[in-house]
């Protein structure tokens, strides 16, 4: 990496981050780390690797991840030392970003792609059931889908409830979810304003804002 900004390059991943990030002495690996949501086969090597590690207690940093697939030979299948260190020096160099934040989207990527699977596993039956059931099959397969970014798992069917509950308040209470704001646009656009939640209302600098 030549970038002088400590930014990384437009084809630096999240992915590619993370796994560099995570063999920085600096960062500890999240508890909820999981191989299985890297895409990239070497990199879900070397995500495996930390874990390993970290689950022995052992140092986790590149010199000791380069040593754990060397002796496991699984070194060249992620495509050499070399290679590792690129990624240790991205992450490394990285330091406008957090590891809670790149790793928060490794595992959106990971939920997305769960709920494709889901969806299409359950399309594939189509042909065998009516529509009516078909609609009861993709829920139940969204349902059995949970999501964690490290602050707790819930199953994406409690966000599909919570989801329909919102709307059936909006329709109950002539399209409000929570309290009004008094001002008919802004309610149109928000539901109202969610009771125990901050809104921030935000614009360009000198063009008018409040909270």
């Amino acid at each position: 990496m030549t970038d002088t900004a400590n930014s990384p390059s437009p084809t630096d991943t999240a992915e590619q981050l993370a796994v560099g990030m995570l063999m920085a002495s600096e960062h500890v690996p999240p508890a909820e780390l999981t191989p299985q949501a890297f895409y990239s086969p070497r990199l879900r090597e070397i995500a495996q690797a930390v874990c390993a590690l970290r689950d022995a207690g052992a140092a986790h940093e590149v010199e000791s991840v380069i040593a754990y697939l060397a002796q496991h030979g699984k070194l060249d299948a992620v495509g050499g030392q070399g290679a590792v260190l690129r990624h240790y020096v991205a992450g490394k160099q990285c330091t406008w970003r957090t590891l809670a934040e790149v790793w928060g989207e490794v595992a959106d990527a990971w939920g997305t792609r769960r709920i494709r699977e889901a969806v299409s596993e359950a399309l594939g039956k189509s042909h065998l059931v009516s529509a009516e059931d078909l609609v009861g099959l993709v829920y139940q397969a969204i349902g059995k889908v949970s999501l964690s970014r490290g602050d707790g798992t819930k199953p994406i069917a409690d966000v599909v409830r919570e989801a329909i509950k919102a709307m059936q308040l909006r329709s109950e209470n002539g399209g409000l979810a929570g309290v009004t704001t008094g001002i008919d646009d802004l309610d149109g656009l928000l539901g109202g304003l969610a009771e125990g939640a901050v809104t921030i209302l935000a614009g360009r600098p000198s063009m008018g804002k409040s909270a």
